[in-house]
């Protein structure tokens, strides 16, 4: 096992890879607290590079 560069946790060699994409955070606001976070990527480039 070798260690993700990218985060340091124990993985295979292949299981390890960085790739940009773009992102959007939403959060909620109510009364003055965050009351909902919602992170949207874009899951296909995620998943094309995850099968690569």
């Amino acid at each position: 096992m070798t260690r993700c560069p990218r985060v340091g946790h124990k993985i295979g060699p292949s299981f390890c890879k960085a790739i940009e994409t773009p992102f959007a955070i939403v959060l909620t606001v109510s009364d003055d607290e965050i009351t909902r976070f919602l992170m949207l990527e874009h899951t296909l480039a995620v998943a094309a590079t995850a099968r690569s």
